[in-house]
């Protein structure tokens, strides 16, 4: 049997089909390259945004850091409660001992100035209570001195609101002396030194930053104590002084 010859099937006319990856008419491909952009844009402005926060906060912690320091340093440097007047039972004391004072002083420098390395200085008031002073101050340790101390370190001493109780050797009983230096050893901040330029009748010399008490030789060691504690209680580490945080024993 003879095989029949197929015919072909003629092609459809429509052209080709397009594929499933070709653009669509209307700017498929530019409305996809802006949404890009602006993706990327966003993308941008946001991490601009968080740069900007993180750096916002840095320094306000910087800032609260440095405030919080100089609080704190300020707070050192004057921490001190205001100078009182001797309590009415010590200014008995003072009076029945034939005392003088506590008096207030002129300064003669303000305070805070240092002579220059190899300088001296002269100071009118006696025991100085003010004035240029040395660079560094009289050291605490010990509180009691033997021998007469360097004035301008005195000075400086007192510009930290320290106390000195001076005293003229030879003249002034020892058993004076011996109940001040319990006082100087038990008090803080508080220096007992001999003074030999202590005039007659100011054997004993109280003193602290422009303040002055003096007493006569033959005042008791009760009175002299006495005298000595309510000196101390209202002036030492006080804003009597120019720099009353300065000490570590305030």
């Amino acid at each position: 049997m003879a095989n029949k010859k197929r015919r072909k099937r003629p092609r459809p006319t429509g052209g080709p089909k397009p594929s499933s990856g070709a653009r669509q008419p209307g700017g498929g491909a530019n409305v996809d390259r802006r949404e890009r952009k602006d993706m990327a844009r966003e993308a941008r402005d946001r991490a601009r945004k968080r740069v900007a926060r993180r750096d916002r906060t840095r320094r306000a912690v910087t800032l609260l850091i440095a405030g919080g320091i100089g609080l704190v340093v300020v707070g050192f440097i004057t921490r001190s409660t205001p100078p009182s007047q001797l309590a009415e039972g010590v200014q008995a004391v003072v009076t029945s001992a034939g005392c003088d004072g506590p008096t207030q002083v002129l300064p003669e420098a303000p305070g805070g100035q240092h002579l220059a390395p190899g300088e001296s200085t002269t100071y009118t008031a006696r025991p100085a209570t003010s004035g240029l002073h040395a660079a560094s101050p009289l050291p605490t340790d010990p509180n009691v001195y033997d021998a007469p101390v360097d004035e301008t370190q005195a000075v400086h001493f007192m510009e930290h609101a320290g106390v000195l109780l001076y005293y003229r050797q030879g003249v002034v009983p020892q058993d004076v002396v011996d109940r001040l230096v319990t006082v100087a050893d038990e008090e803080r901040n508080t220096i007992l030194a001999p003074f030999p330029e202590l005039l007659e009748g100011q054997d004993l010399a109280f003193a602290t930053w422009n303040r002055l008490l003096t007493c006569p030789a033959g005042t008791t060691a009760d009175q002299a104590e006495r005298i000595a504690r309510g000196f101390i209680e209202a002036y030492v580490c006080t804003s009597a002084a120019p720099e009353p945080g300065v000490s570590p024993e305030c």
